[in-house]
This record gives structure tokens, C-alpha cells and sequence, in this order.
């Protein structure tokens, strides 16, 4: 098994496909970026596209938040109790995958999701975060129902800059919002 990133084997443009039929993915704008997000029979595919490692981590992490739930109005804890969080895993893959995992567990433990990520160190086998403003949520999905399938990292040969995915695979039970 390799460490790192490998070349991509899906298209360049694979997460700002437009959905022309109802069957397509769909498309998912949100202020901090753009995914593309895909239902199927064994549960959700989640591709997102950044300029960079770090960013392609924060922006997944934000991609599987918004699936899961949107802030309620209770307020966010004060911004002096940032969180440390490392990650080791053998390759970028497993990297992502251990990622979202542990920000599952503290949403698990907590109750409440981190609006603000900032990434201190990154390679494809280590990540260093500070989370932070973590907010209560009214959970459209229970992060108990939730668990990472698959995720794979790539970079793209992208003509004008060098860009990277991740496509990331879920399955969920559907369980009533608390």
C-alpha cells in the first residue's frame, strides 16, 4: 500500500458537475464552497473539490456538517475553548476517513458540531486542527446513525493550478432529530 496522494482516476471537473435530469447528482453552493452530493442505494456520496490539502479536510468536515443538521439558535460557546485534535492514519485515505470519524465522535459526545476548523499542520498521513465555536444543532440526522464507508483522496491534473477530492461515502439510518 502507497502512502500519500495518487493522481485521480475520476474527470477534473467531477464536483462542478451541473445536474441536468432528476437522477444526477446534486449540486450543494453554500457560502464557504461548492460539493457535490450524490444519493444512493447504500447510502450518501460526497465529493468535494479545494486548492489545497488543508482546505479539502475543512471543507469535507463543513460538507458532512450541513448534511447532518443546521445551528439551532442556542449560542456557540465562547471562542476561548478551542479544542486540539491530531489525526495519524497510513495514507491520505484513511487520513480523511479518521478525520470525520473523530469530528462524529465529538459531535456524538457533545451534542453540538465545530463551525470553526483551522488546520495547524497537514501531510497525506497527519493532520493537526484547532476546533473551535462549536454550536448546538438541530440534527437532521442523528451522528449516532452515521459511519464512514470510504473516503479517497486525490489530486487532479488540473491545467491552470493543482487541485484536490475527496470522495467520501456514508451510510445512514434514519433516525428522529433531537
Amino acid at each position: 500500500m502507497s502512502k500519500g496522494l495518487r493522481q485521480a482516476a475520476f474527470p477534473w471537473d467531477a464536483a462542478r458537475a451541473r445536474p441536468v435530469e432528476a437522477e444526477l447528482p446534486l449540486e450543494i453552493r453554500s457560502a464557504w464552497g461548492a460539493y457535490l452530493l450524490e444519493d444512493a442505494p447504500e447510502g450518501l456520496r460526497v465529493t468535494v473539490e479545494a486548492p489545497t490539502l488543508a482546505r479539502l479536510f475543512v471543507d469535507g468536515a463543513r460538507a458532512m456538517g450541513e448534511q447532518l443538521g443546521e445551528p439551532s439558535l442556542g449560542r456557540a460557546r465562547a471562542p476561548g475553548e478551542a479544542r486540539q485534535l491530531s489525526v495519524i492514519a497510513a495514507n491520505a485515505d484513511q487520513l480523511m476517513a479518521a478525520w470525520l470519524g473523530e469530528l462524529l465522535h465529538c459531535a456524538r459526545q457533545s451534542r453540538r458540531w465545530f463551525s470553526a476548523i483551522a488546520v495547524s499542520r497537514i501531510s497525506p498521513a497527519h493532520l493537526r486542527a484547532e476546533l473551535g465555536a462549536d454550536q448546538e444543532m438541530r440534527w437532521l440526522v442523528d451522528p449516532t446513525s452515521i459511519a464512514i464507508v470510504e473516503s479517497r483522496v486525490a489530486t487532479l491534473a488540473h491545467p491552470i493550478a493543482r487541485r484536490f477530492v475527496a470522495r467520501i461515502r456514508f451510510t445512514k439510518t434514519f433516525a428522529a432529530a433531537r
